[in-house]
């Protein structure tokens, strides 16, 4: 997960979450974001 073999820069792994937090509050809710760009449907957890 981190190190010389880490696939990206610190920097470039919080570009999303960064991204995410800035969006309006009805933004990107239920739906998987990585590398700016969303995937898959929703996400329903059964717990």
């Amino acid at each position: 997960m981190g190190g010389s073999n880490a696939p990206f820069t610190a920097d470039r792994g919080a570009e999303t979450a960064v991204y995410l937090a800035s969006l309006p509050e009805d933004g990107a809710q239920g739906k998987f974001f990585a590398e700016m760009r969303r995937f898959g449907g929703p996400i329903l957890l059964s717990w």
